[in-house]
C-alpha cells in the first residue's frame, strides 16, 4: 500500500514538473534573417533608433530585438519592404523543430488569401460584404496596392509554450484608419477597431500558414509616426521541442526505476 502511494506521489511530481516546464515560454534560439530587413530599437517610450541589414542578420543583434511579450517588447524586426523582391525570412529553432516566418509577395495574395483576409477584417467591425462588395474591396486591395502595407510584417517576439509557437506582430494598437481605407464607401470601421499585418509561417518546411489577428495588446511603445503602439499576437501548433520532451522522458525514467529498486528490496 506504502508502494503504492509513493508511487502514485512520484508520477504526480513528475507530471506537475513536465506541466510547469511546458507552461514557461521557451525563445527561439539560432535566430538568422535571409534578406532585406530593418530593426528597430526603442530608445524612450515615443522613440525608436532603426537598422537596416540588406544581407541579414543573426546573433546578439537579432536575439535582442525578439525578447520580450506583448505588453513589453524589446523591440521588432521588420520582414522584407512593402512587398518587393523575393521576400525575406526569419528562421530559428525550438529543439529539433525549425521555425521559419517571411515576409510576403504578391504571389502570396494571388491565391485566396486576399479574400480571406479582407472577409476576416470585414466580420472584425460587424460588416458582411455581398459579391459586389468583395469584388470592390479586391479591386481596392490591388489597384490601390493596399496588399502591400501589409506584407512586412514586424516580429517583435517568437517563443514557445504549451504546444504551440505564439509570434507578436507590432503594428497600430487603433488600425481603423486602414480598414476604412480598404472598406472605403463600403463599410465604415468603429473608433478602435484593430488589425495586423501577415506573417507566412512554416515548420519544419512544411506547408505554409499565413497567420494575422484583429486583436491588440498594448505595447506602451510608439515610434514617431505612432507606429508599434500594439502588439498582434497569432500562434501555430508545432511538435513539442526535444528538450521538453527528453524533460518528461527523465521523469518517467526515474520513476520506473524507483519502482524497481523498491520491488527488488
Amino acid at each position: 500500500m506504502k508502494l503504492g502511494l509513493k508511487l502514485k506521489k512520484s508520477l504526480v511530481v513528475a507530471a506537475a514538473t513536465v506541466a510547469s516546464a511546458s507552461a514557461f515560454a521557451i525563445p527561439l534560439t539560432g535566430a538568422s534573417v535571409t534578406g532585406y530587413a530593418t530593426g528597430y530599437t526603442p530608445t524612450t517610450p515615443t522613440g525608436f533608433t532603426s537598422t537596416v541589414y540588406t544581407a541579414g542578420v543573426s546573433g546578439a543583434a537579432l536575439t535582442s530585438l525578439l525578447t520580450g511579450d506583448s505588453g513589453s517588447p524589446t523591440g521588432n524586426i521588420e520582414l522584407g519592404r512593402l512587398g518587393t523582391g523575393t521576400g525575406t525570412t526569419l528562421t530559428g529553432t525550438f529543439g529539433s523543430n525549425t521555425v521559419t516566418l517571411s515576409s510576403l509577395t504578391i504571389a502570396d495574395w494571388t491565391n485566396s488569401l486576399a479574400t480571406r483576409y479582407i472577409t476576416a477584417a470585414a466580420a472584425s467591425i460587424g460588416a458582411t460584404l455581398d459579391t459586389a462588395q468583395m469584388t470592390s474591396a479586391l479591386t481596392t486591395f490591388f489597384a490601390l496596392q493596399a496588399w502591400r502595407q501589409v506584407s512586412d510584417p514586424n516580429i517583435s517576439y517568437v517563443d514557445y509554450a504549451d504546444g504551440e509557437i505564439a509570434i507578436g506582430l507590432a503594428g497600430y494598437f487603433d488600425a481603423t484608419p486602414v480598414l476604412n481605407g480598404l472598406f472605403s464607401g463600403i463599410a465604415t470601421a468603429p473608433a478602435g477597431s484593430q488589425a495586423s499585418e501577415v506573417v507566412k509561417v512554416s515548420v519544419n518546411g512544411g506547408i505554409a500558414d499565413y497567420l494575422f489577428s484583429f486583436t491588440a495588446t498594448p505595447s506602451n511603445l510608439a515610434n514617431a509616426a505612432g507606429a508599434f503602439t500594439g502588439n498582434y499576437e497569432v500562434t501555430r501548433a508545432i511538435p513539442e521541442p526535444t528538450s521538453i520532451a527528453l524533460l518528461g522522458l527523465g521523469l518517467v525514467g526515474m520513476v520506473a526505476m524507483r519502482r524497481r529498486k523498491a520491488k527488488q528490496a
